[in-house]
């Protein structure tokens, strides 16, 4: 009897957790302009982030369970739900009227369909983001969609396989290093350093260019910061008006 009441147990824990996975969400589009970049969102107004694209993407939660996705981490305790206002795609308190969910292709369906979203600029967004940015929308009817704006679904890419995916790719970067120092050990050594021109040069053009790749700073990066900037000043507000 005992047995079989760990086993009942052991099996809605696993379906709990089978009903939830952390995902990032990107674009697919023929468009080369925008495939492949990220979704993340940034503070727009109170509780409402609006979502853009970006180099890298927001962690989120899929509920596939009561087909949701939200962000747990902007405001602890209050998830912030993806949802459609109107045209617009954001990450907001409360929960969506819409159905998202993750297809066996991995595409995201909201209201069991694809199609819809939009990549546009200039939308007239409250701190005008979308002046420099690709801000996300969408339309159910192509026709609705503003002129200039590039059709894109949304891939959900689970945040375990690309921690595996960065794990092999530092794996085989650690044997490829290790076989580099073997090989480098097994030369002669010598009893004073040389320091080539062309080695200095090397290097500071190294250190030139890594400095040059990472700025300026992504859009997306600021995502992030953003987010918690604003959940931290709207925190109070919400607590207020929760009580």
């Amino acid at each position: 009897m005992k047995f079989s009441a760990l086993a009942i147990v052991a099996t809605l824990a696993s379906s709990a957790l089978a009903a939830t996975k952390q995902v990032y969400l990107k674009v697919k589009s023929d468009n080369p302009t925008i495939d492949g970049q990220g979704l993340s969102s940034i503070h727009e107004g109170a509780a409402i982030n609006y979502v853009f694209l970006g180099s890298g993407s927001e962690e989120l939660v899929y509920e596939s369970s009561n087909s949701t996705i939200y962000d747990p981490y902007i405001l602890p305790g209050y998830p912030f739900y993806l949802q459609i206002w109107g045209n617009i795609v954001i990450i907001g308190v409360g929960e969506t009227v819409n159905q998202f969910e993750i297809d066996s292709s991995n595409y995201l369906t909201v209201n069991g369909s694809e199609s819809g979203f939009y990549a546009a600029m200039n939308t007239n967004d409250p701190y005008n983001y979308s002046a420099f940015a690709y801000e996300a929308v969408y339309y159910p009817e192509a026709k609705d969609a503003p002129k200039g704006a590039i059709p894109f679904r949304i891939y959900a890419e689970d945040v375990t396989s690309s921690t595996s995916s960065v794990a092999t790719t530092t794996s085989s970067i650690a044997t490829t290093t290790s076989s580099i120092a073997t090989t480098t050990s097994a030369k002669p050594s010598k009893t004073t350093a040389v320091y080539t021109n062309s080695s200095i040069t090397a290097t500071t053009t190294a250190k030139n260019s890594t400095a040059t790749s990472t700025s300026p700073a992504q859009f997306t990066g600021a995502a992030t910061v953003n987010q918690v900037s604003g959940a931290l000043a709207l925190g109070a507000v919400i607590l207020a008006m929760l009580v």
